[in-house]
């Protein structure tokens, strides 16, 4: 056989995956949760969390939301351009990861919800 032969097959599967991993990544959804389950969550744990914003620090590399229930957490957001102000109800999806022996969420998403 030659080589192009085995070329194409391999761009032909190639594809074939790249457009199977796109639908399947449309279908995958992560669970709302509460900041008290993020407490016993894993760092690295990709999360979806619904709260309102307590306090907003301002640092020069992006911005930090206090989200509030019960419990408070902090959400790092890097040169997030967003308005939020506090009272703001927001869903804020990223990864759990731990600073200074606090968990925080790393958001990769944070929408204003009405």
């Amino acid at each position: 056989m030659n080589e192009s032969f085995f070329l194409k097959i391999a761009l032909f599967f190639s594809l074939i995956g790249i457009i199977l991993l796109y639908l399947i990544s449309r279908n995958i959804e992560i669970n709302d949760t509460t900041i008290e389950k993020l407490m016993q969550a894993k760092e690295n744990d990709f999360v979806s969390l619904k709260g309102v914003i307590k306090e907003i620090k301002n640092i020069s590399s992006g911005n930090i939301y206090v989200l509030s229930e019960e419990n408070t957490i902090q959400v790092f957001a890097f040169s997030d351009k967003s308005n939020f102000e506090i009272g703001d109800k927001i869903n804020v999806k990223g990864k759990l990861s731990e600073y200074n022996g606090k968990k925080e969420i790393i958001a990769d998403t944070i929408e204003k919800m009405n």
